[in-house]
């Protein structure tokens, strides 16, 4: 397989082997603590965790410079933050999230009353 294409690169860029990690630097990427002042449309950050409030970001991503400047955050917040965020209320009708909490429950009751999953 050639080695110099788009997809090759991609797919080392992302699936690593043993060779590939250094210890040390995973060890101080985990270690880095997020802060608020670091992510300017979160609302907050609680345990490493960034916050965002849905309707702020909406409401920033008004403008097509609004929208580079949050969705750019949000992929630093993967790519060099805690990996972790939260978009609170991002979702305004509870029925879906109530149906879609029923189906997982009910997938999870499937897997213990078979003993798989």
């Amino acid at each position: 397989m050639k080695t110099d294409n788009p997809v090759t690169q991609r797919t080392d860029r992302v699936w690593y082997t043993e060779a590939a990690c250094d210890i040390e630097e995973f060890a101080a990427t985990v270690g880095r603590t997020a802060s608020l002042s670091d992510y300017p449309h979160a609302s907050a950050v609680e345990k490493n965790v960034v916050i965002y409030d849905a309707a702020d970001v909406l409401a920033a991503t008004g403008t097509p410079e609004g929208r580079k400047a949050v969705l750019a955050e949000i992929c630093d917040v993967f790519a060099r933050g805690p990996g972790v965020a939260v978009f609170r209320r991002a979702f305004t009708d509870m029925s879906v999230i109530d149906r879609a909490t029923a189906v997982f429950d009910g997938i999870i009751a499937d897997e213990k009353k078979n003993k798989v999953g």
